[in-house]
């Protein structure tokens, strides 16, 4: 009949309609499929993020209170009152006979020796056994506690390596008047070293208690990728 379509032709035009209306089915699917896929996995990622910075979190506080204490045993050490008592009763001994050295002065007199002087015994300074086992880790900490920290803890490393001069051979030598201006010093440093923990452990409250240590200094940050 003529004007009308063949029927091959039409066999055809179906046929593409179906294989057109499957294609765009498809590419729905697969856009659908990879959309659901992107959003799962950024789900997944802030899930992850969030786990890593509540650890973070909690690695920071635990960290706190640990040097907290560890500050806190030290200024109990560092009593204002033991700390002049023991200066003085030091200090008013060095450059005098020390009658605990051995023998009476009778037996030292009958030799001839001159009289052994007395020469504090100054014991080792161990008090930052924490904060050396965490250093590795002090960026964690929130960036307004990291500084009175550290300074407290360089005042306690500097007083170490001082006792440790004051427990050489050469500090029994030398003049009975610069031993007591040392061991002065010494003490003085053990007054700042007491003003610096009181600071530490003032921040170390505040941080704890309002919940600053969820905020990660600069350089975790950088070091963390945040």
């Amino acid at each position: 009949m003529e004007g009308s379509v063949p029927d091959g032709l039409t066999a055809i035009a179906a046929f593409e309609g179906r294989a057109l209306a499957t294609l765009i089915a498809a590419l729905l699917t697969a856009s659908i499929t990879a959309i659901g896929g992107l959003v799962l996995w950024y789900l997944n990622r802030r899930h992850e993020r969030r786990a890593a910075e509540h650890l973070r979190r909690e690695r920071a506080a635990d960290m706190q209170r640990a040097l907290r204490a560890e500050i806190r045993t030290h200024i109990h050490q560092l009593d204002e009152t033991a700390l002049n008592a023991s200066a003085d009763f030091m200090l008013a001994r060095i450059g005098k006979p020390d009658s605990s050295s051995g023998g009476g002065r009778e037996d030292r007199e009958a030799d001839g020796a001159a009289p052994r002087l007395f020469v504090p015994l100054i014991p080792r300074e161990r008090h930052a056994a924490i904060f050396e086992a965490i250093t590795g880790d002090v960026a964690l900490l929130p960036a307004d506690v990291i500084a009175p920290v550290v300074r407290y803890y360089s005042q306690i490393r500097t007083i170490a390596d001082f006792a440790e001069d004051l427990r050489s051979p050469r500090y029994g030598e030398i003049a009975p008047e610069r031993q007591r201006a040392m061991y002065a010093h010494f003490i003085e440093m053990k007054h700042t070293a007491r003003t610096f923990g009181e600071d530490a452990v003032a921040i170390l409250d505040w941080s704890l208690a309002s919940g600053t240590s969820a905020h990660l200094s600069t350089p975790a940050r950088a070091q963390f990728g945040r």
